[in-house]
């Protein structure tokens, strides 16, 4: 259901004004490093096998929506000129297929190496942030195919990973307690306040990390043990809305895929001079396509969702 939530807060990401950008950003992405690490299990597979389930679950799903996608601009946006922008990385959240099938592969190996060993991994981590940091200060150029963002979001992925169990006890505690509520409330209204005042905000695609490093990383898992909370609190009061975020949780691949096309093809068809009425449009255009998508290809082409 975080998943779900999360994926929610993506689609409103990328057309929102700057500071709820700034705001969701801040922790949606790492939200979802976060939770890929709490289902990593090490000794689970070798490495052949690893890799060949990341295959299916990643890059296969990549590929297919990355040919529909570039088609789809070429046809009904050339003005974007698509194929020029492959110098900078893949369209819209695609990137975020081909950073977690990297990260996943390297953090195996990590692990393997240390021999599981939680403070070693924490302390990488720790690094990883660190150096980071410094690729991005020192303006290295291998920014563009997302190599810096692999050292971004490897934390979040280790947190998941090393803190799960904490993690999921955290956040079994039931909702009715007034101190849980109001706890998951400050959780996700502290990185509004620091990011509105500051206007900064982590870009893990970008790999861009605020200083204070660590004020952002902690803002970041601030917000999504927040996240956690919220869907826990859905999970004890309405079934109807557990349904529907427990199924975009299981399909995000095609909604990463296509929200951010849908959106930029909303401006082209949609001329409306009321700001509020065109972002309605603009959700009701990217929802319905990615529910039909989804719909297409669960029953047509499963190994486009990863299946």
């Amino acid at each position: 259901m975080a998943k779900g939530i999360g994926i929610i807060l993506m689609v409103l990401g990328h057309c929102c004004g700057i500071r709820l950008y700034n705001w969701i950003y801040c922790f949606h992405m790492p939200l979802f490093f976060v939770m890929s690490g709490m289902f990593f299990i090490p000794g689970k597979y070798n490495f052949v096998e690893f890799l060949q389930k990341r295959i299916k679950q990643l890059m296969i799903p990549l590929i297919i929506f990355l040919f529909v996608i570039v088609v789809l601009y070429l046809v009904l946006l050339p003005e974007k000129n698509i194929l020029s922008s492959f110098r900078l990385g893949l369209p819209g959240a695609l990137w975020f297929l081909w950073v977690l099938f990297l990260l996943e592969i390297f953090y195996f190996g990590i692990d393997r190496a240390l021999k599981s060993n939680k403070y070693i991994l924490l302390s990488f981590a720790v690094l990883s942030a660190i150096f980071a940091k410094w690729l991005d200060v020192n303006s290295y150029g291998i920014r563009s195919w997302y190599v810096n963002a692999i050292f971004v979001a490897l934390p979040f992925y280790c947190i998941g990973n090393i803190f799960s169990r904490q993690l999921k006890i955290i956040v079994s505690i039931s909702m009715k307690n007034v101190y849980v509520v109001f706890l998951s409330v400050l959780l996700i209204i502290l990185p509004l306040v620091v990011t509105y005042h500051t206007n900064k905000t982590i870009l893990i695609w970008n790999s861009k990390i605020p200083s204070p490093i660590l004020l952002y990383y902690s803002l970041a898992i601030c917000g999504t043990v927040g996240v956690f909370y919220i869907s826990k609190f859905f999970d004890e009061t309405n079934s109807k809305i557990i349904t529907v975020l427990s199924f975009l949780g299981r399909n995000t691949i095609p909604i990463i895929a296509f929200n951010q096309f849908l959106i930029d093809f909303s401006s082209k068809i949609f001329v409306c001079e009321n700001h509020m009425v065109f972002k309605c449009l603009q959700q009701m255009l990217v929802w319905s396509v990615c529910l039909f998508v989804i719909w297409f290809c669960n029953r047509y082409c499963k190994k486009a969702v990863g299946k």
